[in-house]
């Protein structure tokens, strides 16, 4: 994805509110990024470490301004080759939540998931080539609604099925389906 460049200059980003516990996945992982733009280059060689800065752009209502226009920025000013974007996911399943990570090279839209529609952080506006990396980490209730009925539907089927309920009242329908002995009915 970076053209044969042994060194590449990588941007690592992590999106989200940092202080809202379900968006904070972003911001949070790159605690754990070894930045290496401020090394000297022969030490990085040396390391056989890539050029990595990091970047946590916020949300816009903090900022003002859209995340792809920071991103953007930062990927002019220090001829980014590579940007990685981390981001929280809206999930649709209950199951997916905190077990599933999405990694793919077309981008990502940012608050998609949830209804809040941001430009979209991929090669296209960027100059260079997106992998983003997206983890569930919130669901909408309805979907949560959902899940509990088709649970409810897959454990008690048979019993709310309208072909196996019994017709109370029909004693024609139910005749020879009973046996009664001694005023017990089996």
């Amino acid at each position: 994805m970076i053209d044969q460049n042994e060194y590449p200059r990588i941007l690592v980003t992590g999106l989200g509110n940092p202080y809202l516990t379900s968006d904070a996945i972003g911001p949070r992982t790159l605690r754990d990024i070894r930045v290496t733009h401020y090394l000297d280059d022969s030490l990085k060689l040396e390391n056989h470490y890539y050029d990595i800065l990091s970047l946590t752009p916020g949300v816009m209502y903090q900022t003002g301004v859209e995340t792809v226009e920071v991103i953007q920025a930062m990927v002019d000013q220090f001829q980014i080759d590579l940007v990685i974007v981390i981001d929280a996911l809206c999930a649709k399943d209950y199951q997916k939540l905190g077990h599933v990570i999405q990694i793919n090279n077309v981008g990502i839209h940012p608050g998609s998931g949830i209804g809040n529609h941001r430009q979209a952080i991929q090669e296209e506006t960027l100059g260079c080539p997106v992998i983003a990396i997206g983890v569930p980490t919130v669901i909408y209730a309805s979907s949560i609604v959902k899940d509990v009925f088709q649970l409810m539907k897959d454990y008690f089927g048979d019993a709310i099925d309208i072909k196996n309920r019994l017709k109370i009242g029909k004693e024609k329908n139910m005749k020879g389906l009973f046996h009664q002995v001694n005023n017990v009915i089996y």
